[in-house]
């Protein structure tokens, strides 16, 4: 990677740290990109250089919470629990448990579920379809290789579960940013039921 290259990267980087701070300490809505630069110690017009919205940052952090789970995902699968049902729910509660680390704040998620479904560029923007088949991909190496150990029937459409048990984890956690009064313990128990009810059938003897 040449110089220029690496000091664009570290930019990017710098501004959408600074915002994931100043996002999770003013809110979404009432920050301002302003307000972003005086966090990263750049200017405003910077800012502007690398992304036009305060969305496209948002999409940025995204993009970290990404990565950051493809560095920690092959750990979590090599040490997967032999039970089927726990390691898919090890490895499903594993990736939210992670969601606050990049993206600190029930807010945020609330507005990345926002303008997910209000904003056609965010929709469009393959980094969040990247970003949906990259978790998936996990739980598909994890489906083979408890195929491989004889935990699951091999006759399974690996790729079809796999959105099945993300799809879980998605819809347990939109409903959790919904409600005020859920608790992430909550959250984590809802899951592992419903991938333990959604395993019967894929475990040999349990159809």
């Amino acid at each position: 990677m040449g110089q220029r290259s690496e000091n664009r990267r570290q930019r990017i980087r710098k501004i959408v740290d600074a915002a994931g701070n100043v996002f999770a300490e003013k809110g979404f809505k009432e920050a301002t990109i302003p307000d972003v630069a005086k966090a990263a110690e750049i200017s405003p017009r910077l800012v502007y250089y690398y992304f036009e919205s305060k969305d496209e940052i948002l999409i940025s952090l995204l993009d970290a919470h990404s990565s950051l789970w493809l560095e920690r995902a092959p750990q979590i699968i090599s040490e997967a629990p032999e039970d089927p049902i726990e390691a898919i729910s090890t490895l499903v509660c594993a990736e939210l448990e992670m969601c606050f680390e990049t993206i600190e704040t029930r807010d945020l998620w609330r507005n990345i579920l926002a303008i997910s479904t209000a904003s056609e560029a965010f929709r469009a923007d393959n980094r969040v379809y990247d970003s949906a088949r990259q978790h998936s991909r996990s739980v598909e190496t994890l489906l083979r290789n408890l195929i491989e150990k004889g935990a699951l029937r091999p006759d399974i459409d690996v790729d079809a579960c796999a959105w099945l048990f993300w799809s879980i984890s998605r819809a347990a956690f939109r409903d959790y940013l919904s409600r005020k009064d859920a608790t992430f313990d909550e959250l984590l128990a809802t899951i592992r039921t419903h991938i333990s009810i959604a395993c019967r059938g894929v475990i040999p003897n349990t159809a």
